[in-house]
């Protein structure tokens, strides 16, 4: 069966502006707000703004192409919404210290001085043979050589081992 559409029915809002654009706004926050609280090795090497983002974006795309809204401006509407959102939360994030702790989490100690912290590792469900594995990655035989682990906002774990002295023309610059 076929299905006579105008080009103003596939162009034009089938819903109001205003509603779309609060519907991709209160769903960016509410599930930023989220994803913000699930342990960071679940996002993987995407920030969790960035992942959400993603998935915005796919999902809006997606129902504009396949038909779900009526129109492809709903869609563009909605997609512009979450584009703007994600690039204002990632402006505030770098102006606005307050945001930035909020929206990309601080690193979380997991070995100071070769100890242990299982508190944190139990926290974020990091196995003791996982954390030996990154260990070793960098190039320590055991936990007895490693200054400081941590796993990253990004949850990537970074180690530290007591042989990476660094000579003063190797120490990081301040930005």
């Amino acid at each position: 069966m076929l299905i006579a559409t105008s080009l103003g029915d596939v162009l034009a809002p089938e819903l109001p502006v205003w509603e779309l654009v609060l519907r991709g706004t209160l769903t960016y926050l509410f599930l930023l707000g989220l994803l913000r609280f699930v342990q960071k090795r679940q996002a993987g090497t995407l920030g969790v703004a960035d992942l959400l983002f993603v998935l915005l974006i796919a999902h809006a795309a997606h129902n504009a192409l396949v038909g779900e809204y009526h129109s492809l401006a709903d869609g563009a509407i909605l997609t512009s919404t979450v584009l703007a959102l994600n690039m204002g939360i990632n402006w505030l994030g770098f102006h606005v210290p307050a945001v930035g702790r909020l929206i990309h989490p601080q690193p979380l100690e997991l070995v100071k001085d070769g100890q242990e912290n299982w508190a944190n590792m139990r926290r974020e469900f990091i196995t003791w043979d996982e954390l030996l594995s990154h260990v070793r990655k960098a190039g320590a035989k055991d936990i007895s050589e490693v200054r400081g682990a941590w796993m990253e906002g990004n949850g990537q774990i970074s180690v530290v081992t007591t042989s990476d002295q660094q000579s003063p023309a190797e120490e990081p610059r301040a930005l």
